[in-house]
């Protein structure tokens, strides 16, 4: 096999083994955590495990070295109305399509309606504000160990000396795609609805306030819902930018109830999504969720409910998912799509609020308990594979967010050009090496054959009887039968490449 066909076939395979791991790192979905086989899937209790009580208000976030999500608080029971001070954590156990549940310590406090997110050593859960079993609303910051299973008060710092009150906050507390931070909106401390937002970053665990109160802009009972989206690059100074992110919920700025508005941190401001914007939207809603996949600039929206009376028992719920694919450069080229399901895919979870929706993989929504109608409190885990076919469209290529790719594509591709710098230049080493030896083994054959021509005629005549008998023993000429054979020049010497390896 010549040098030329080992090295194609060296690089066919690195190729191969690139694209193999970059098509398997995109093409995760709900089927690698749980083999579903549907877009929805309810998620059934392992056997001999706990199972969790109904609830909802309570929060939710993906841990994804363990293939786990972290539910904590909320208020338990069917009919109770009890806040709870517990942490659950579900694993996702691919094997038997099955969640393993177990309780873990609890909290130092009760808390619904609050917040919560992943800190940024990926080990850690913060929580911040919501409502306690006594109608208070703390502003004490909570902070979870998931490596140790411990909880400690987070001591945190503040810019300029001031601090975020304590409020309902819950789905309005979105890590960045950095992970670096997390950004909250508004709001509501049971006297007042609040319009500010917050800043608070993981490392100094400091809070900053973006911008202050909005007295134009009202939400309900702080039942909305934001994520973020896209991730600016560093300023000149190599500092973060704040990120933009999105509202969605029954929200009213200058009495346009919209529901759905774009914060642009450069700006520091929300733009209104309007009429060509708004097309397919899902309809002005309260309580529902919204989570982020950041790859592609777009966000996920699933459930709530109308809040037109205020009442469970007569309010509409909704079981509709939509896909929102951004466009922060112009807002009117923002798109909606509404889940389309056909036949046997049918199968959908009940209509729900004030559940809880993280995440996985950004292919797998993880959606658990919440309210139905008439006050039904649900303790059901359902999983929506966001990527099955036919339920979305394919992402609009030039909306992509280019600032963060897709990270299976780009470790792949690493490989592939570090293993052909490898090959590259192990095959330039083998024919310098070669072509040297060649050389040198010439240069031997020249020197012997001058040496052997300047021979006086006795020992040229000795040394012809016994080259004719070696010649006659052992044949040990060069295959041309003159002894005087003469080389060609060196200068003119040519190495065989197809020899080289």
């Amino acid at each position: 096999m010549t040098a030329t066909v080992r090295v194609t076939l060296l690089l066919l395979v690195t190729v191969a083994a690139a694209t193999t791991l970059t098509t398997t790192t995109a093409s995760s979905s709900c089927s690698d955590l749980l083999s579903a086989k549907l877009p929805w899937t309810q998620v059934p209790a392992a056997p001999n495990a706990h199972v969790p009580s109904a609830r909802f208000g309570h929060s939710a976030v993906w841990h994804a070295a363990s293939k786990s999500v972290l539910v904590y608080g909320g208020i338990l029971g069917k009919l109770g109305s009890t806040v709870t001070s517990q942490l659950l954590r579900g694993t996702l156990r691919a094997a038997t399509s099955d969640v393993e549940w177990k309780q873990l310590s609890a909290a130092p406090s009760p808390r619904v309606d609050h917040c919560a997110v992943l800190g940024d050593d990926g080990d850690s859960m913060f929580v911040f504000g919501g409502r306690t079993h006594a109608g208070q609303f703390p502003a004490q910051m909570l902070r979870y160990s998931i490596a140790h299973d411990t909880w400690s008060e987070v001591d945190a710092k503040a810019i300029n000396t001031e601090l975020p009150i304590g409020r309902r906050c819950a789905n309005n507390w979105v890590r960045t795609i950095s992970g670096d931070r997390a950004i909250m909106f508004g709001g509501n401390n049971g006297t007042m609805d609040s319009g500010d937002v917050w800043s608070f970053e993981f490392k100094t665990l400091t809070w900053s306030k973006m911008s202050d109160f909005l007295p134009d802009f009202t939400t309900t009972q702080g039942s909305h819902s934001s994520a973020v989206i896209a991730e600016p690059h560093a300023d000149a100074a190599h500092q973060p930018k704040d990120p933009d992110f999105l509202l969605f919920g029954d929200i009213q700025r200058q009495q346009v109830n919209t529901g759905v508005f774009l914060w642009r941190s450069k700006e520091i401001n929300f733009s209104p999504f309007r009429d060509d914007a708004l097309s397919g939207a899902p309809s002005t809603r309260t309580g529902l969720t919204m989570v982020s996949a950041a790859q592609h600039n777009a966000i996920y929206v699933f459930g709530g409910r109308d809040n037109a009376n205020g009442d469970a028992a007569v309010d509409k719920f909704f079981q509709d998912a939509y896909r929102v694919d951004v466009d922060t450069k112009s807002i009117g080229n923002s798109r909606w799509h509404s889940a389309s399901y056909s036949g046997e895919t049918k199968v959908l979870p009940d209509a729900r609020s004030l559940h809880s929706a993280v995440l996985a993989d950004e292919t797998c929504m993880l959606v658990f308990g919440g309210l139905t109608i008439n006050n039904d409190r649900l303790d059901d885990l359902w999983a929506f594979d966001v990527t099955y076919p036919g339920v979305f469209p394919a992402f609009p290529d030039d909306r992509h967010n280019h600032d963060h790719p897709d990270k299976g594509h780009f470790v792949g591709y690493t490989i592939l050009v570090v293993v052909f710098l490898i090959i590259a230049t192990a095959v330039g080493v083998s024919i310098r090496k070669r072509r040297r030896e060649k050389y040198l083994a010439r240069k031997q054959r020249v020197i012997a054959t001058s040496t052997y021509r300047r021979m006086d005629d006795d020992e040229a005549d000795n040394q012809a009887d016994n080259d004719k008998m070696l010649i006659a023993g052992e044949n040990l000429t060069d295959g041309l039968g003159d002894r005087y054979y003469d080389p060609p020049p060196l200068q003119n010497e040519r190495a065989d490449d197809n020899d080289v390896l």
